[in-house]
This record gives C-alpha cells, structure tokens and sequence, in this order.
C-alpha cells in the first residue's frame, strides 16, 4: 500500500492538541500540581486575610488584601503565558520534517516513510500503539513520535486503519 500526503501547520495543531490531552490522563502533570498548589495557597491566604480582615481590623486593612490578590494573579498569569511560550517554541519548524509531502509505503517489513528531508523505515514491531481520535490515525512509535495521518486527507481511511491494524496484532502481540 502507497501514497503521498500533504502535512500542514493545522495537522500538527490538531495532533499536539490532541497529545497533550492524552499525556494528562496517563500521568499526573508537573504543570497540573503547580496550578492545584498556586490555587490552595491563594485560597489559604484569602482565608488568613479574611480572618484576619474580621477579627484583627487594625492589623489587616483591604489595601493588604488587594496586594496579596494582585501578587496571586500574577503567579497565575506568568503560568499561563508560560504555556502559550511552550506550545509556540514546540510548533514545526519550516525546514524540519513535519510539515510538507510525506509518500508512506506499507508492506509486510513494516512502514516506510520519504519527506524533502528525510527518509525512514520502520519494522511492524517497533508500533508501540495505533488510535484512531480526532479525524486522525496516529502510529505511535513513541511517547509523542508518531505518524500521523488526517482522515479527510485519504481516500480510504478505513482501509488504512485496517491494514494498520492487522499488521500491529501480527506483529505486536503482547
């Protein structure tokens, strides 16, 4: 089985999107425990002023109170932009060997694979999971190296899933 595909931007978008949802699941984040510990210190604070607000007036005012909020929400916006940062600096590179004509040969060796820059082969047995999620049949061949192939850009997705399928069981039965 042969055929070429045109790999864009919005492929990858989709495929890191999709990603990083399954990366959450599989193992709690450090960037998830950040957020859960800035969150329950802010918490905790706000409940120190607010007892504080109450019952020692003269020692804790409202302007005490806002600057402690503002410091919290900066903490909260440095996380956040620090996310967009990370997701910017990870996108596809012009030049690198994602994004353009990708011609893939399936046989009973495995896949092989030829970009502008790159030519590849890879054994059956070195698929360490196939899914088919969001418009996508990925080929995973490790945590987040995979082939990806857009559903809407094949003319038998259905096809190609299958075959994929049944080579992954042959060869990777576990």
């Amino acid at each position: 089985m042969e055929f070429s595909i045109r790999l864009n931007e919005k492929d990858w978008k989709q495929f890191y999107s999709y990603v990083q949802k399954e990366l959450a699941k599989s193992k709690p984040p450090m960037a998830g425990q950040l957020l859960f510990n800035i969150l329950l210190w802010f918490f905790i604070a706000f409940e120190f002023m607010l007892v504080f607000f109450i019952y020692k007036k003269d020692i804790f005012n409202l302007s005490t109170a806002f600057a402690v909020t503002t410091f919290f929400l900066i903490i909260i916006m440095v996380y956040f932009s620090s996310l967009v940062r990370i997701q910017k600096a990870s996108r596809p590179s012009s030049r690198g060997i994602f994004i353009g004509e990708h011609n893939f040969s399936f046989d009973e060796e495995g896949i092989s694979s030829k970009g502008e820059n790159y030519e590849s082969k890879n054994g059956w047995g070195s698929v360490l999971k196939i899914e088919r999620a969001m418009g996508m049949i990925i080929i995973y061949f490790d945590t987040t190296y995979a082939f990806i192939f857009p559903e809407s850009k094949l003319e038998e997705p259905n096809d190609l899933y299958n075959y994929i399928h049944d080579k992954y069981e042959k060869y990777n039965k576990t």
